[in-house]
C-alpha cells in the first residue's frame, strides 16, 4: 500500500517539474507556489 502511495506522489512530482519546465509559461507561478505547498507536507509526513 505504502508503495503505491509512494509512486503517486512521486508522480505528481514529475507532473509539476514537467509543467515548470514546459511551454506553459503562464502556469508556473501556481506550479511553483503548489510545488512549495507540496514541499511542506512532504516533509511533514516524513
Amino acid at each position: 500500500m505504502v508503495n503505491l502511495y509512494f509512486r503517486g506522489v512521486w508522480e505528481f512530482h514529475n507532473v509539476l517539474i514537467d509543467t515548470i519546465k514546459g511551454p506553459h509559461s503562464f502556469l508556473t507561478l501556481m506550479v511553483k507556489q503548489m510545488q512549495e505547498k507540496f514541499n511542506n507536507i512532504e516533509l511533514n509526513i516524513l
